[in-house]
């Protein structure tokens, strides 16, 4: 049987001191709520994000899933972040599962590929009845690629998926498009990120509203064990950081460098051995 979703949240950033930052990715699990894919990038440091979702059936008025993440920046390659899930299945308990995971952006440009980070998850819950969207144990893990190009920022995710004692393959991919400074739309595709079958497929958009506050909205489809659904998500963003999704001039941080080009290399050496 199809059910439709509706998805409400609302994300919430603090900062613990201003450093005159630009927020471009506002990372996983923003806004909305919806989406899985991770970027290459991570969450600014000294940000704190909290985020709180709701999914309801809206045929079964009894079902339903809340969400409440908290993501944070611990330093400008490093990102952290916790998940609270809640199943609620029509009875007077829910299904609560915990995740905590994280982020390591590779501090370094990398010739073809930009952008590189590390990416792992681990989950625990007492799900234990079926059907459920989350399982109860899952370890995912896997490698993010973000190939930056004017605006336009196509991720790769390759990794493998532990549910339940079994390993799988988790594959997913992702594009953003920055129309403005004010504005951002985006799709992605995961598969095995909810179980050995499951397929999301979601688009999403966000709108600045003011310098630190942006709306997001991401309809999308999901098909897993539990339940093939068309859902629609709405949520806020708030930060102490400017967000600006499209930033005049890109400066790498001071702790980040790029690898020379072999052209660059050779031309060096070439004039290296003509000074000799």
């Amino acid at each position: 049987m199809k059910r439709i979703y509706i998805v409400g949240a609302v994300t919430v950033l603090f900062s613990l001191g201003s450093y005159g930052q630009l927020f471009t990715d506002q990372g996983l699990f923003s806004g909305s709520g919806l989406t899985v894919v991770p970027t290459a990038t991570v969450v600014p440091p000294s940000e704190f994000r909290l985020q709180v979702s709701r999914v309801q059936h809206v045929q079964d008025t009894e079902l339903g899933i809340n969400v409440i993440g908290v993501g944070y920046g611990l330093s400008s390659t490093l990102e952290g972040y916790v998940r609270l899930t809640g199943e609620q299945f029509g009875s007077a308990f829910s299904q609560v599962g915990y995740s905590f995971g994280g982020k390591f952006r590779v501090p370094m440009l990398i010739p073809g590929i930009r952008r590189l980070a590390f990416w792992v998850e681990s989950t625990n819950s007492d799900m234990y009845q079926q059907p459920a969207a989350y399982p109860t144990e899952a370890f995912r893990y896997g490698a993010i690629a973000t190939f930056d190009s004017n605006g336009i920022h196509p991720s790769l995710l390759l990794g493998l998926a532990r549910l339940n004692n079994k390993t799988r393959p988790l594959i997913g991919a992702g594009v953003t498009y920055a129309v403005s400074q004010r504005s951002q739309i985006g799709f992605e595709v995961a598969y095995g990120y909810l179980n050995s079958t499951s397929v999301q497929i979601i688009a999403s958009g966000a709108t600045r509203v003011f310098k630190n506050i942006s709306v997001h909205f991401s309809p999308g489809y999901v098909s897993s064990l539990a339940t093939s659904s068309w859902m629609l998500s709405m949520g806020i963003s708030f930060s102490t950081t400017d967000i600006d999704f499209h930033p005049k001039t890109e400066v790498a941080p001071l702790d980040e460098f790029q690898l020379p080009s072999f052209e660059e290399i050779e031309k060096q050496s070439i004039e290296e051995k003509k000074n000799e």
